[in-house]
């Protein structure tokens, strides 16, 4: 069975619907839509990123329920193992989108239609060389391998820099 497609002239849409309700209608529906993305990416970064806080806190839970006795060894123990798994759990899911790459596509997409204006994305980039130096200096204070702030240091300092080294006349020839 053939299906035939019917083409609307754009006189015989105008007479049917007005241009006036129709791009009113579109817009809200483009706006109700933005809100719904922004929505969900927000919650399953959210998700994502406080996972691994949950799973690392049932860690210590189970491990500092070892040094008792009797049931709150085993309370601990079961309790800790709970929270780890199910932390576990949102952080394979977060995985997950990360390495689909339907998060990282819907969130570029999203921070692309954001707009940012050019000074902000200067602010940023120096507020990032400013914390990566803090970072450095930082390193012998803390109780954590110094490789760790070292690191995170340098990927700081390099993004700040990589930004301001893609809009010089060097970089473009």
């Amino acid at each position: 069975m053939a299906v035939r497609k019917t083409q609307i002239s754009s006189t015989e849409r105008q007479s049917v619907v007005p241009a006036e309700l129709e791009s009113d209608e579109e817009i809200r529906l483009n706006q109700l839509v933005k809100a719904m993305v922004r929505e969900r990416l927000a919650k399953e970064w959210a998700k994502g990123i406080l996972a691994f806080p949950v799973a690392i806190a049932g860690g210590f839970l189970m491990s500092w329920s070892s040094k008792s006795s009797g049931f709150a060894y085993w309370l601990g123990t079961i309790s800790g193992l709970v929270v780890f798994c199910i932390g576990l759990a949102y952080v394979v899911e977060f995985l997950k989108l990360l390495i689909s790459g339907d998060l990282p596509k819907a969130t570029t997409v999203l921070i692309k239609g954001f707009g940012m204006k050019e000074w902000m994305r200067v602010f940023l980039a120096f507020l990032s060389i400013g914390a990566g130096v803090l970072v450095f200096l930082a390193a012998n204070q803390y109780y954590a391998p110094e490789w760790v702030f070292y690191f995170i240091s340098l990927l700081l300092i390099a993004g700040g820099i990589t930004f301001f080294w893609t809009r010089s006349r060097f970089y473009r020839g």
